[in-house]
């Protein structure tokens, strides 16, 4: 990531090569191409997409603590530049919340996916429209596993599942939702 000229080409080149949108990663790495080629990036906005792109492929929990921790500087650190893009800050939160979940760090989990879901709102950046369902997901895992609370749980993951439609990854969080559903119901018997 230091070498933004090398990262630029990269990009320029991603772009030629994407020639098909059909499947739902095609379609989410064309607006990442198309919000890069309209903005200059920061190097903490940078981050934070590639972050975006470790939660969004479940690869969050695969991390080292100390790189984790490492992760958070920079999270903090977005905002600080005033040329780093806002509108993104309900990415960062979602992320924020899922590698705080990893830590064990659970009352910071919830704030920050809560904060998500208060900031997805502010925002006018089509792209960020999974945020709130994500969030909502999440939030209602920690209901499950850490509160012992079923009935939130299970309130929080029929919202995810069944309020939010047109977002990218609709189907990977459907599956989810179903999923964790069944396991709070299977151990209710």
């Amino acid at each position: 990531m230091g070498d933004i000229k090398a990262s630029t080409n990269f990009v320029k080149e991603g772009i030629k090569l994407l020639q098909k949108k059909s499947n739902p990663v095609e379609l989410f790495v064309q607006k990442r191409l198309e919000y890069l080629k309209k903005n200059s990036l920061t190097v903490t906005t940078a981050y934070i997409l590639v972050f975006e792109m470790l939660y969004l492929w479940t690869t969050v929990p695969c991390c080292e603590h100390d790189t984790l921790r490492k992760m958070l500087e920079i999270i903090e650190r977005f905002g600080t530049d005033s040329k780093d893009d806002s509108r993104l800050r309900p990415i960062a939160c979602l992320v924020e919340g899922a590698i705080q979940h990893v830590l064990m760090n659970l009352d910071n989990a919830q704030n920050c996916y809560e904060e998500a879901l208060a900031r997805v709102d502010d925002t006018k950046l089509n792209f960020t429209r999974y945020v709130a369902p994500f969030s909502t997901c999440e939030l209602g895992i920690l209901e499950y596993l850490h509160h012992r609370n079923p009935n939130r749980a299970k309130e929080m993951l029929t919202k995810a599942k069944d309020k939010y439609s047109e977002f990218d990854f609709d189907n990977r969080l459907q599956i989810r939702s179903v999923a964790a559903l069944k396991m709070i119901n299977s151990s209710e018997r």
